[in-house]
Formats: C-alpha cells, structure tokens, sequence
C-alpha cells in the first residue's frame, strides 16, 4: 500500500508541473501515458469501491482525481473503457481481500 501512494505521488507531482493540458503530450489527442494512466486511475477506482479501501482520493491527490474526470469526459475513453458496474460487480462478487505474509488482511 505505501509503494503504491509513493507512485501515486509521482503521477501526482508530474500532473503539478504541467496542469494547463489534460494530455501528457501536450498535444490534443489521447497517447500511451494517458491509456495506462487512465487504466490504473479507473481499475484503482473500481477496485478500491469493490474492496471497500481508500486509495487514491481527491483529499491526497487533487491533481490525479481532477486530471482522470478530464480525461474520462474525452469521448475515446468514454467508448473504449469497459462500464464500471460491470468491473464493479465483477470485483464485488470474486474478489478477496489479500492476505499479507504475516496473516493480516490487506485492508
């Protein structure tokens, strides 16, 4: 969980440096940073609903949360993205809580 927040925090300070595009490129067209930052930002949502933990949100990364709504609204992501219930309902009914080395539950 700690690693994960430390690369949230990268995400989180690259999105800082550069907040007047919604692109990594800068350019007006969706690239591979933002396919693989988008499937981690919407997975990590679904997952963390489904698993009932706190994650990724908008109190300790503003920028990501701000940045993912902008860019779910391109209609790219809108079409190609599987639908959240389906994920979610998915993750609700076969996901289990992972059980760390020494017996405590992840959550």
């Amino acid at each position: 969980m700690g690693e994960l927040q430390e690369l949230l925090k990268l995400l989180e300070n690259e999105l800082i440096k550069d907040n007047n595009n919604i692109f990594f490129g800068g350019e007006n067209k969706v690239g591979y940073m933002e396919i693989v930052s988008i499937l981690i930002t919407y997975w990590l949502g679904v997952m963390q609903e489904a698993l009932e933990v706190d994650i990724l949100n908008k109190k300790e990364f503003p920028n990501i949360c701000e940045w993912a709504d902008k860019l779910m609204s391109c209609s790219f992501m809108k079409e190609n993205l599987p639908p959240r219930e389906k994920l979610l309902a998915f993750y609700k009914e076969y996901a289990q809580p992972l059980v760390l080395p020494n017996n405590e539950l992840s959550q």
